[in-house]
């Protein structure tokens, strides 16, 4: 089906609602091109007019397809203007704009992209900040650039924009660099090194909120317009500032460390004038979105969609806003656009997909010692029956969570693959975490059971490979040769890092002495009755990190007065508190469950933070040994049949 032409003659009939008249301006016959429309219907299986009444009319479904065709036809006709020009040599000089701290990898990577796709256009490349691209782009002397949001600016059309997320950049020397995050709240009585106000406004502004929001009122604001003298400011106690995770490493006296609740992330986007723009500003505008996201690494691997400005005529126009807002309820198209969330026949799934993207954002990433980054919360699908992985894990995808944790003696390992692939997410976007069967700790053993793995994944990698238990009554005492296979798939890639699970101190300790790779994790029992101190610390002292299962103790502590206290003086439920107080701790955490409800109610806990007196509340809690709610892995000997 020819979409573009069907959707060509739409247009014509939908602004003139007469079909003599459309065929006449098209220059067809009128049974042509009834049929078409008529095609065009069958294949959005709507109905576009209202044929019932002695004159043609828009349907709902007609005023809402309307927009987007026109914009969908603009694009084309801009594309094939652009195509040509390339093809011509005509695209001339491109004045294009970029923040001063764009590190040079980027440049590089926009200049090439550059030159592969339009070979014909000369950049002109400027070092400017985003108030002084915003003026001049809107006196047409500059035809592109790459700005920083909020930007308040009438006349300007924004590329895809990439949300970096943020963090705290500090000496390395500082008592706040010792924990893996920091809350806004405890810098309070510190100044904040920013670039001036004049450089970025509305992103100036922005931050300073963020920060009082969260208990920070900076002392003072101290400028630094570029990163060297911001480097400078930090480095002898001039304040502390929030930058991307890029910047600490081109100084290494510098620390970065990601802010509890993830509430400040740096979107990027490119900008150029609404009309009349250059042919290539859009194509810069993909390019720039691409290569941000690529060349970051601390950029999400999903780009946040785009903001697009949408156009509505006719009647349709009662749904209509300005660009960026959600459509509003109205009483005529209550049956489509009246749902929740005011967006056209929206379903509780679509809903869930459109705001799990924006919640997938917010999900710290924090740096394991391979170099490597993990999303801090998970899915888990512990005595999740393989009949029903696929829905929940698909449902924890749809709500934000990208990181699943899985293991071969789960039986689920091939329904939480079907999950993934059948998601619509990149494979690289969704981080995956199994662990091998106690079945088989033997060398060749756990190779067969690791490319078992990856057939029931059916994927080429894995992010996160563990041994799931030490067995150390059994194989021997032996789980150093079972390690060092692991490090095998490490070398050949095929498992991107490798962890323990369920390991106690003396075990960690053997695998420093006899192995080459400390590991990146040690997945352990760990929740309010049982805090496992002794060997959080050690991973603490070690760079390994603590991934917390069983987190709210298989549910028990749930019911503790104090979680029920704190959980109603705060408005959130008493499993919310519990996992903000293992995120607080730095554990890595993935809750389970197979209901819609509480997969989604599980990752909403990043808007808030229990405050010093509530940590130490449930932390006091701790019951040692007798809390423990699972086996002890210095006896525990079980073998799968």
């Amino acid at each position: 089906m020819d979409l573009l032409r069907h959707l060509r003659h739409f247009v014509v009939v939908a602004h003139e609602l007469h079909f003599g008249r459309a065929a006449e301006l098209l220059g067809m016959a009128q049974p042509p091109l009834s049929q078409s429309i008529q095609r065009l219907e069958r294949e959005l299986t709507v109905e576009l007019f209202d044929r019932s009444r002695r004159q043609v009319r828009l349907t709902t479904a007609g005023e809402l397809l309307l927009g987007e065709a026109e914009e969908l036809l603009a694009g084309e006709g801009r594309l094939r203007n652009l195509m040509r020009q390339v093809r011509a040599g005509e695209l001339g000089v491109l004045r294009a704009g970029v923040p001063p701290e764009t590190a040079a990898v980027t440049l590089r990577a926009l200049l090439d992209g550059l030159t592969s796709r339009a070979p014909g256009l000369d950049v002109e490349l400027h070092e400017l900040t985003t108030a002084e691209q915003v003026r001049m782009l809107a006196e047409r002397t500059l035809d592109v650039g790459l700005v920083h949001h909020p930007v308040a600016a009438d006349g300007l059309r924004f590329g895809a924009p990439v949300d970096v997320p943020l963090g705290v950049l500090l000496p390395r020397t500082s008592p706040l660099a010792r924990g893996r995050a920091v809350t806004l709240a405890s810098l309070a009585g510190l100044d904040l090194v920013a670039a001036p106000r004049a450089t970025a406004p509305g992103w100036h502004d922005h931050l300073l909120a963020v920060c009082r929001q969260h208990g920070w009122r900076p002392a003072r604001v101290r400028p630094a317009r570029n990163p060297e003298f911001l480097f400078g400011l930090v480095l002898t106690g001039g304040g502390v500032a929030v930058e991307p995770a890029a910047v600490a490493r081109r100084e290494p006296r510098m620390a970065w460390r990601p802010i509890v609740g993830a509430p400040l992330a740096k979107r990027t986007s490119a900008a150029w004038p609404d009309r009349s723009a250059h042919p290539a500003a859009a194509m810069f505008g993909q390019l720039a979105a691409e290569v941000v996201a690529d060349v970051d690494p601390s950029a999400p691997t999903t780009p946040t969609p785009p903001r697009r400005r949408r156009r509505r005529r006719g009647p349709g126009r009662c749904c209509s806003t300005r660009p960026g807002e959600p459509l509003r309820r109205c009483p005529r198209h209550a049956a489509l656009c009246g749902d929740s969330t005011g967006r056209p026949g929206m379903d509780d799934r679509q809903r869930r997909r459109r705001e799990g993207a924006a919640v997938a954002n917010t999900i710290p990433d924090i740096s394991l010692n391979d170099g490597t980054t993990i999303p801090q919360l998970g899915f888990g699908v512990f005595q999740i029956e393989p009949k029903d992985t696929v829905a929940a894990v698909t449902t924890a995808l749809e709500v934000g969570y990208r990181h699943i944790d899985t293991a071969e003696m789960y039986g689920n390992e091939a329904e939480v693959g079907e999950a993934v692939r059948g998601s619509g997410l990149d494979r690289s976007s969704v981080y995956l975490t199994s662990k091998l069967s106690n079945a088989f700790h033997r060398p060749d053993d756990a190779r067969r059971a690791f490319d078992s793995t990856l057939s029931a994944l059916k994927m080429d990698y894995i992010d996160l490979f563990l041994i799931h238990w030490p067995l150390p009554t059994l194989y021997d005492g032996d789980y150093v040769s079972t390690w060092k296979v692991l490090e095998e798939f490490q070398r050949d890639g095929r498992a991107r890092s490798i962890g323990v699970s369920n390991f106690q101190v003396a075990h960690l300790e053997r695998l420093a002495d006899e192995a080459s790779v400390v590991p990146a994790v040690n997945q352990i029992e760990a929740h309010p009755y049982f805090t496992n101190d002794e060997v959080r610390a050690y991973g603490r002292e070690h760079n390994i990190l603590t991934e917390a299962w069983s987190p709210i103790a298989q549910g028990k502590v749930l019911d503790d007065p104090t979680v029920v206290d704190l959980a109603e003086q705060l408005g959130r439920t008493p499993a919310q508190v519990v996992l903000r107080w293992h995120l607080q701790r730095g554990d890595i955490i993935f809750p389970k469950s197979t209901t819609p409800k509480r997969i989604e109610e599980n990752i909403r806990i990043f808007d808030f933070e229990l405050d010093d007196a509530a940590m130490e509340r449930i932390t006091e809690l701790d019951k040692g040994e007798v809390g423990r709610q699972g086996p002890n892995p210095d006896t525990f000997a079980y073998l799968p049949a």
